[in-house]
């Protein structure tokens, strides 16, 4: 979604997420935070999403390492920025 109705006059966007946190070992947890529902998605169905996507976010980092690519991110003042990125 952009965010170009944002301005100097309107500089924040609400909404709604969800914080979910799973054991992956004896002593890791891994946090997640999501837009999709409670009543849609169980916190089982959010862990086995995460887990399948993981498998593509390490897949696209083996490809940036080898190629140096790993800092083509958007330069635009409108665009995003690395730091706000994280998922």
């Amino acid at each position: 979604m952009r965010f170009d109705f944002m301005d100097k006059e309107n500089p924040w966007y609400e909404f709604n997420c969800r914080v979910v946190r799973f054991k992956i070992s004896d002593d890791k947890y891994e946090t997640i935070i999501t837009n999709l529902s409670r009543e849609d998605f169980s916190m089982e169905e959010i862990r086995e999403i995460y887990n399948m996507r993981w498998g593509e976010e390490t897949s696209f980092r083996e490809l940036k390492y080898p190629l140096d690519s790993m800092h083509c991110m958007p330069r635009k003042e409108n665009s995003y920025s690395r730091k706000s990125m994280h998922v």
